[in-house]
């Protein structure tokens, strides 16, 4: 049970290795807030330091995408850090990175930047730039970095704290002069290499280095260059790889030397998207039971194209969680489902039975185009049938069972 004097706690919106995050209401005004809480384990004095490092530097920047703080308030032995409220899922609970599309990743990048701009400009590094520290709103594109206990501090500030020595979890995210083993002074720059890494990750679903020890992580920011993420995945523009590797340099001198020129590149990657669309692959999967296994997983598509209805393509697939993410989330104007319920020799479905057709229909927010059916021997639900059904449903009108051949206009 949370219980801190003042403050109405409502939910947890993100638990990290060492803080969670609740929204919050401070009940002598109504004000909504988060409240950031360190873990019991890190309840120290340490932290008191820290969050006070942080409300310090939180306290004198006004910059849009960083919440202020609006202080420090005693919690069970401990310390919480009262802040302003701020939208979105942090960018460690996205469970399936790789459902983030590409116009995602360019308006994290472009928003990012921009609060670094205004960050740097205030001559504060933030110097933990990582998925945990990010918050993001898709449908409103509002970006907000968070946690400030290891960022660099104005001198003529009341405290200043060195950095501290980095945890585990920052590992992947250390810039090589971060490391202590280059001889060169942390600025500004080690914040690009570090949203580099972060924006890789979400691009690619993958970090550009891992290793078995942290020795192997720390040689690779020193050693290794990391694989451009166009050949991770394919789907990513060359000159978005570019961007992601120049962050990436192992050189500050090598990166960006502005924030506000990232963020123009990142906007101009943004408007060439606008203006030729995006097609994103899914996976699929052919049966739930053994052919489910032995069969190599297919591509869906979602398709998206300036002035057009988006479209899905399901492909052959059963109903799977990455089938309902797209319907539930992406929400396609029109979805075209191979329905047919095509089976092997050994009996089982390797298409959506019935039962999970109608479901798709039913979860589907446009129109449902069905296709693939009366095909030669192997396809168990025939037009007639698949009409009766969603008639008996209610699903008519959302429905489209065109015949072979016959041309459709949207």
């Amino acid at each position: 049970m949370i219980f801190l004097p003042g403050y109405k706690i409502r939910k947890a919106i993100y638990h990290g290795a060492k803080n969670t995050y609740y929204t919050g209401e401070r009940k002598r005004d109504g004000k909504s807030v988060v409240i950031k809480i360190p873990l019991p384990s890190f309840i120290r004095e340490k932290w008191l330091m820290q969050l006070s490092h942080e409300h310090e530097i939180l306290s004198h920047v006004d910059i849009g995408g960083i919440p202020k703080s609006y202080g420090i308030k005693r919690y069970q032995g401990g310390f919480a850090l009262i802040l302003e409220v701020f939208s979105g899922l942090c960018l460690a609970h996205w469970h399936n990175i790789k459902s983030l599309h590409l116009q995602d990743v360019l308006i994290i990048g472009s928003k990012m930047a921009e609060i670094l701009g205004g960050l740097h400009g205030s001559n504060v590094i933030h110097q933990g730039i990582k998925r945990e520290a990010i918050f993001y709103e898709p449908e409103a594109g509002d970006v907000w970095l968070t946690d400030f206990t290891s960022a660099s501090f104005p001198s003529q500030f009341a405290y200043k704290l060195l950095p501290q020595n980095m945890a585990d979890e920052m590992l992947p995210y250390l810039s090589p002069e971060q490391t202590g083993r280059t001889n060169r002074t942390v600025d500004y720059r080690t914040d690009f290499y570090s949203l580099g890494v972060t924006l890789y990750e979400i691009a690619t679903g993958s970090l550009p280095f891992t290793g078995a020890d942290p020795l192997e992580i720390v040689h690779s920011h020193l050693a290794r260059q990391p694989l451009p993420p166009r050949e991770v995945n394919a789907l990513i523009p060359e000159i978005v790889s570019a961007i992601l590797i120049k962050l990436l340099a192992k050189s500050p001198e090598d990166r960006y030397q502005s924030a506000w020129g990232l963020k123009a590149d990142f906007d101009e990657c943004l408007s060439q998207l606008a203006a030729k669309g995006e097609i994103t692959p899914f996976p699929t999967q052919h049966g739930h039971g053994l052919a489910g296994m032995l069969m190599r997983p297919g591509v869906g598509y979602f398709i998206e194209l300036p002035g057009d209805k988006s479209i899905y393509i399901s492909g052959d697939t059963v109903m799977t969680q990455t089938v309902k993410h797209v319907l539930n989330d992406l929400r396609p104007d029109i979805s075209i489902l191979n329905a047919g319920t095509a089976i092997l020799d050994f009996g089982r479905p390797i298409l959506m039975p019935l039962n999970e057709l109608l479901d798709f229909t039913r979860t589907a927010p446009g129109k449902v185009i069905a296709v693939h059916l009366d095909a030669f021997n192997h396809c168990l639900t025939t037009r007639a049938m698949l009409r009766d059904a969603v008639t008996k449903e209610g699903l008519s009108g959302k429905v489209i069972i065109p015949a072979d051949g016959e041309l459709m206009e949207f």
